[in-house]
């Protein structure tokens, strides 16, 4: 707690690595500069941790640097508001026979505003042989404009993964994701969630694509969505989500076969980012507004009528007026 550094584990050279640490169940609150540094590592595990901020926006929660082999960056709770990033990965090099895995970790950056700039919460710079899946990422920075929710690239990105993850930029002046490849090396982006609350969704190489259609005519992305899975945020570090857009839309790897939480994941087709859960006996959701019209703006005293369009996504069917009753809670804000 207010250390500068919480935890640094340097091997003794780039070309002399040490070998197998294992930083699991920690805790770090108000670090200086970094919660956990791991340079010059062969297959080390970070798990488990929670960092509750960094006070130097310049800075990275958890900085990876010239880390090689089995890699393991999982189970993570990340919360900054000091502008600085809660995952920053360079030299981060797997090989064909032992990938690299980042996955499962809750990464949330709530800007303040104070600080003088804004790094990306997620930033993947210089990986190979990475598996970057199931991470659950949100950036909420009204004050700032143009910085990316997630950023894979900016250095050599080859033989990666960025798979089954849910990037969120929340306000209406940043953006979800962006993929900056390198040369033609080849890399596997598919079944993400991306969401924005600005008119810009994600870029590659630095080429704005305000939604999937225009995203799709740069890189083959066919099974991501765009769309808002609307985190409980019962905490600001609560990134479960019960959306339909979660459930059953990601890819299985056997390299991931719980959550953060230690559910097991369905095999087959599991839920999109760090949390997973089972289908529920009911589950609804409003899928659209029937009443009132858009152009009734002028609601007289004695109100208006209010008709929803819902869905069931649950695996049992809901029969109106067989003896059970649906409540439907709303609030209402006036201007």
């Amino acid at each position: 707690k207010r250390g500068n550094v919480g935890v640094s584990m340097v091997g003794p050279a780039a070309d002399n690595l040490a070998h197998g640490a294992v930083i699991c169940n920690n805790s770090f609150q108000n670090q200086g500069s970094n919660a956990i540094i791991v340079r010059n590592h062969v297959s080390s595990i970070v798990d488990s941790n929670s960092v509750d901020n960094i006070l130097t926006n310049t800075s990275y929660a958890l900085l990876f640097q010239d880390c090689h082999d089995a890699m393991r960056v999982t189970r993570n709770t990340v919360y900054v508001t000091s502008g600085a990033s809660c995952l920053g990965v360079t030299g981060f090099l797997g090989t064909n026979s032992n990938n690299a895995i980042i996955a499962n970790n809750m990464l949330i950056s709530n800007d303040d505003g104070q600080s003088n700039m804004l790094t990306t919460p997620m930033f993947i710079i210089d990986a190979s042989y990475t598996k970057v899946l199931h991470n659950s990422i949100k950036l909420n920075a009204p004050q700032r404009s143009g910085v990316a929710a997630a950023t894979f690239g900016g250095g050599e990105i080859d033989h990666c993964y960025f798979y089954n993850n849910i990037v969120a930029s929340t306000d209406q002046s940043n953006y979800a994701f962006s993929y900056v490849p390198y040369e033609d090396n080849i890399n596997y982006i598919g079944f993400n969630i991306y969401y924005s609350g600005s008119f810009l969704l994600n870029k590659y190489d630095g080429v704005n694509c305000n939604n999937l259609t225009a995203w799709r005519t740069h890189i083959n992305d066919a099974n991501s969505q765009n769309g808002n899975t609307s985190f409980l945020s019962s905490t600001p570090t609560d990134l479960r989500s019960y959306s339909q857009q979660v459930k059953n839309h990601a890819f299985y790897f056997a390299d991931v076969p719980t959550d953060i939480y230690g559910t097991q994941r369905d095999n087959v087709s599991p839920c999109v980012g760090a949390f997973e859960f089972l289908a529920l006996p009911y589950d609804f959701e409003i899928v659209g507004m029937v009443e009132p019209y858009d152009e009734y703006c002028d609601v007289p005293a004695s109100g208006a009528p209010l008709r929803l369009q819902i869905k069931n996504s649950g695996i049992n069917t809901f029969i109106p007026g067989n003896g059970s009753s649906l409540n439907l809670t709303y609030s209402r804000a006036t201007t």
